[in-house]
């Protein structure tokens, strides 16, 4: 398997959820992103594919888009989302 899904806890901390999806294959993948917390919302942060270069490949937070159940993560490309409450 060339990707791995990566959720990292910062809520024990005090800090924001990090959910890294990592695809090093050549052919797109779509990775189903975990269930968030109650009243939470997955928001893309960073996709490095092709198709958000014309976005700096980074999105600011008031720009950062929610994300559904699944995403798609072009070949050879990492996407990170930041899970942040529902407002």
């Amino acid at each position: 398997c060339r990707s791995i899904q990566w959720r990292i806890d910062g809520s024990a901390v005090g800090d924001d959820d990090f959910l890294l999806c990592v695809n090093m294959d050549h052919r797109s993948i779509e990775f189903m992103l975990p269930e968030p917390a109650a009243g939470g919302r997955w928001h893309r942060v960073i996709d490095t594919a092709a198709w958000a270069e014309s976005e700096g490949n980074c999105w600011a937070s008031a720009r950062q888009a929610t994300m559904a159940a699944r995403y798609v993560v072009h070949g050879y490309s990492v996407a990170v989302f930041t899970e942040r409450a529902f407002v």
